[in-house]
């Protein structure tokens, strides 16, 4: 185990073995639906709007939502490094990790249970830190040097509640965007009730007021705030695909319709292939939507079958009508059943 120290955020931080994030929740076959929608709290909001100039980061917490404006033209490098850093998921479900009045910051840690704590998000290479004339003033998105190596940055996240320019020294983070809307959920965050852990003294939590310290007879990972991040699109909108096997992701990406339940978009991590094809749903993915879709996957939850009418790999359709049963309730383990070929 090691210890470094945080000269930017006055942190101690203990580094542990990269940890493999397992998200199971338990359910029984005929509430698999009202379950997943209750998880919605993590859903990822995508707006398919065309961007003129910077890019737009759309931001959701368990204490709400904002909107961030990244300045590509004045921090390209700041800003490809923590694109970098969405598209590698490191922030996917990372909470949180230290607030203060002056500042709140993330990117670090995921956190799956009290009795293994914060443990650190799989790293990406550090990216280069550019020279900018960004301060890091009130509404400011800004990325932390390496502490080891003030040229380099880390995918560690500042955003700034005052102005804090002349607080960093020399090795300021670097700026390279800033909250547009929302700022009060960032805020709420910064307001939270806060307690102690290895990784700060200072640990942002939800529902957890009055408790002093870390319980884990009461404490657990729904107490942490957590993040997702979703990069908006700046190209006009294509045709959408309903079905799409994402394979950066390993997931099936899938829009469903479940009947009086709802109608539902969600991922389905692959799980394996042999001897039988396995897919695990990501409750935490769940996002309702507003109409149908034609095209949709339906869900029956009486006989836990979730029948695709097509599946896009690639950009084409590569199978068709393929129906899964769902195997294992407690951890959402559906078996492919049968599918066709067009």
């Amino acid at each position: 185990m090691e210890w470094i120290h945080d000269p930017v955020t006055y942190t101690t931080l203990r580094i542990r073995a990269t940890p493999q994030s397992h998200i199971l929740t338990m359910f029984r076959t005929k509430n698999v639906l009202p379950l997943l929608r209750k998880a919605c709290f993590f859903l990822l909001l995508f707006h398919a709007s065309i961007v003129q100039a910077d890019t737009i980061v759309n931001v959701q917490s368990n204490l709400g939502n904002f909107t961030l404006e990244l300045y590509e033209d004045m921090a390209p490098n700041a800003v490809s490094h923590f694109l970098a850093n969405i598209e590698a998921r490191t922030y996917q479900f990372s909470m949180v990790h230290e607030v203060s009045n002056s500042h709140i910051t993330g990117g670090l840690y995921f956190y799956e249970s009290c009795s293994e704590g914060p443990v650190i998000t799989p790293p990406i290479p550090f990216g280069e830190a550019e020279q900018s004339t960004l301060q890091n003033t009130p509404r400011t998105i800004a990325l932390v040097r390496n502490p080891l190596n003030p040229a380099e940055l880390s995918g560690q996240w500042v955003i700034n509640l005052n102005d804090n320019e002349e607080l960093y020294g020399p090795d300021a983070p670097v700026v390279f965007g800033k909250v547009t809307d929302g700022f009060t959920t960032v805020e709420n965050i910064a307001d939270a009730w806060r307690v102690s852990m290895d990784v700060s003294l200072s640990v942002p939590t939800v529902n957890y007021e009055g408790n002093l310290v870390v319980s884990c007879d009461i404490f657990n990972r729904d107490n942490v705030v957590k993040v997702a991040m979703q990069i908006e699109s700046v190209d006009p909108p294509a045709e959408e695909v309903v079905n799409v096997f994402n394979n950066s992701s390993n997931t099936l990406d899938i829009k469903v319709d479940a009947s009086s339940e709802g109608l539902l978009g969600l991922s389905l991590l692959l799980q394996s292939t042999e001897p039988e094809v396995i897919v695990q749903a990501q409750p935490e993915t769940v996002v309702s939507l507003p109409e149908a879709i034609e095209g949709m996957a339906t869900f029956n939850a009486e006989t836990g079958h979730l029948t695709i009418p097509e599946l896009s790999v690639d950009g084409t359709v590569q199978y068709t009508n393929l129906v899964f049963l769902l195997t294992d309730p407690d951890n959402l383990f559906f078996t492919l059943q049968s599918f066709n070929t067009p």
